[in-house]
């Protein structure tokens, strides 16, 4: 895991359920807003390809919410029929974007524009962290000029005190350490010559049946080992 991710997950105060990558950065350098897949790992649906992290934003944007700006913009949609195109022609290119990531088309698929919405705005956040990563956003335009940029005067994580990988394969300085770490860092790299005495000794690889049934995703029960 990389230390954007490890400051993700502290502003969020979760663990990331997939793999994403930051899309917008504050002017501290910290991550402001990740892309996320249209699936989470464990197959979950995901309209939100764009999902604020700021604590700053997050944390303005929910007193605003609070304060009947949804229901405001709802109505102004109804009223304002430029804005009205504009946000329904990003919603559509919004869903268009995120099948576009999509490599999985099998089961539920995430669907609707921004945040999954279709009838209304639904979430301010969703966005405005679309507008911070592409400026693509007419609803998150306004919010953003209601509530002004990154004003931050500290980094909201102090990234010096995430520990720091430390030694050679699988973290060893003094030995070998474990066969494995070297051995997959020979089979991906062919740089390792522990791991390539590993594999001389083991041979290549020669199972009949995969380990894993690709269309179930359960261990495959005629799997063995062949020595």
């Amino acid at each position: 895991m990389n230390n954007d991710s490890r400051i993700v997950q502290q502003q969020i105060g979760r663990e990331l359920r997939s793999d994403s990558e930051v899309s917008c950065r504050c002017h501290l350098d910290i991550p402001a807003v990740i892309k996320v897949p249209p699936k989470l790992n464990d197959g979950t649906p995901f309209p939100t390809t764009y999902w604020l992290t700021c604590p700053m934003y997050n944390k303005k944007i929910g007193s605003l919410e609070s304060q009947g700006l949804i229901k405001e913009l709802d109505k102004e949609l109804e009223n304002n029929s430029d804005l009205k195109e504009k946000w329904q022609s990003r919603q559509k290119s919004y869903q268009a974007e995120r099948e576009e990531l999509a490599d999985d088309n099998s089961g539920p698929q995430a669907t609707g524009g921004v945040g999954g919405a279709t009838e209304s705005i639904k979430c301010l956040h969703s966005h405005t962290a679309d507008e911070l990563s592409t400026g693509k956003n007419v609803i998150g335009k306004i919010v953003v000029e209601s509530i002004g940029s990154f004003n931050c005067e500290e980094a909201c994580i102090d990234t010096k005190t995430f520990p720091q990988a430390t030694g050679g394969v699988g973290g060893a300085t003094e030995s070998i350490k474990c066969l494995h770490s070297h051995t997959a860092d020979e089979l991906s790299t062919g740089k390792n010559v522990i791991g390539k005495i590993v594999v001389e000794s083991l041979g290549s690889f020669n199972c009949e049946e995969a380990c894993i049934d690709t269309k179930t995703f359960k261990k495959n029960k005629d799997w063995k080992v062949i020595w």
